[in-house]
């Protein structure tokens, strides 16, 4: 049903490797389909906190989600 999710990992990107997040849903699965919440995102950062390129538009999720 739902989850809190709680993954984090390293990408295989080299030689700037991105760090992934995956975040749940919290228990409110309509939280994923909002465009201001970061629930049900996999969240993607460079190595130095910055957003990269070719995440999410931000009218869709907050800047750091890529999927």
């Amino acid at each position: 049903m739902w989850h809190y999710g709680g993954e984090l990992s390293w990408g295989p990107e080299q030689p700037e490797a991105m760090l992934y997040l995956g975040v749940g849903d919290k228990y409110t699965e309509m939280n994923a389909a909002l465009p201001n919440h970061h629930t049900g995102c996999i969240i993607r950062i460079a190595r130095d906190g910055t957003i990269p390129a070719g995440n999410l538009p931000v009218h869709i999720k907050p800047a750091a989600c890529w999927a």
